[in-house]
């Protein structure tokens, strides 16, 4: 039986402060937003790390610590909530699908709705039928 050993359990050992953990995270974020990184496929961790001036054991550490998730479920999440926001703003109008999941990051339909079920625990297909019926 596996047991799930919690991140202060997991990082004891580790040497980064909780202080530049802080200061990663955000930094992080602010590339993000800025450098649109996200959008790629598959997101290039290694420029990521170089970016933000870190090793990519530090970057994983980073996000599960502020997240619980590793870095590909991070980059998941962010892409359906990208997503969803396209959404929102009637982008399904204008576009496919396929269309959105691409500008989001997604390599296919598939993956999407893989990652989509994982992070949302429902299926996207009612989310896309709810916005049909409101069309």
């Amino acid at each position: 039986m596996k047991r799930k050993i919690n991140s202060l359990q997991k990082y004891r050992t580790s040497h980064i402060t909780p202080q530049k953990l802080n200061a990663l995270w955000w930094k992080l974020h602010g590339i993000l937003e800025s450098e649109n990184q996200i959008w790629q496929f598959p997101p290039d961790i290694l420029q990521l790390c170089k970016s933000l001036d870190t090793n990519q054991k530090y970057l994983s550490q980073t996000i599960n610590q502020a997240t619980g998730l590793s870095i590909v479920s991070f980059f998941h999440c962010y892409r359906i909530e990208a997503f969803l926001k396209k959404l929102s703003l009637g982008e399904a109008q204008l576009k496919t699908i396929e269309g959105l999941l691409t500008e989001v990051g997604f390599q296919n339909r598939s993956s999407f709705y893989k990652a989509f079920h994982k992070t949302l625990g429902s299926h996207p297909k009612k989310l896309l039928a709810q916005i049909s019926d409101k069309e």
